[in-house]
């Protein structure tokens, strides 16, 4: 028996119509109040086409992301010269983000997804938020290279602990507020800072 045939693929017109449609109702009702019928209402598509474009909401909405039709708030590190208040100040401007229900419940989408399903999911989560992870590696390579971190401070582990804080906030499975930030990074500077060499007797 001849498999059953799949029918043509969507139109160009079609997919944008759908980008868009999944945009502005994001913009209207948010995240979670968007669901994958209302947008192939608006878009005048069919839900299927949706499922078998994107696999999921959540697809979408990376697909968004990556087409610029929905932003992501960037938040760059600034480099003063001292590593522990420009990560400090990181964390503060990060504090608006993670208070933003309709930013946070898109990032906390593509976290779950990615984490539900690390190898075949349909969204990279570190990489939509990239813009923000290269300027905190490059602010942790210009440490090192000044002399601010101990020379064998692995800084892939410290990116790791400090986005990881982020994520976990996110989910609502840690709080995200000055006096936690300050707690972490205090923990995390007395094990970067560099090594006073001993006393001579």
């Amino acid at each position: 028996m001849s498999p059953r045939p799949r029918g043509r693929p969507p139109s160009p017109q079609t997919r944008q119509a759908i980008r868009e449609a999944a945009a502005e109702l994001i913009a209207e009702l948010g995240y979670d109040g968007t669901s994958v019928e209302s947008i192939a209402v608006r878009a005048k598509a069919g839900k299927q086409t949706i499922y078998r474009l994107w696999g999921s909401k959540v697809g979408l909405v990376a697909d968004l992301v990556r087409n610029g039709l929905l932003a992501l708030p960037a938040v760059p590190v600034a480099d003063t010269g001292d590593l522990t208040a420009d990560l400090l100040d990181w964390h503060v401007r990060f504090l608006p983000v993670a208070a933003d229900h309709a930013t946070a419940s898109i990032i906390r989408a593509l976290l779950v997804e990615q984490s539900s399903a690390p190898v075949t999911a349909s969204v990279d989560a570190s990489r939509l938020l990239t813009p923000s992870l290269l300027s905190l590696r490059s602010r942790l390579d210009k440490a090192k290279e000044r002399g601010e971190v101990r020379p064998d401070a692995d800084l892939v582990a410290v990116e790791e602990l400090l986005v990881g804080a982020h994520a976990l906030a996110f989910l609502h499975l840690a709080p995200l507020n000055l006096e936690r930030v300050e707690a972490w990074l205090d923990a995390l500077s007395r094990g970067l800072i560099p090594r006073s060499p001993p006393a001579a007797e």
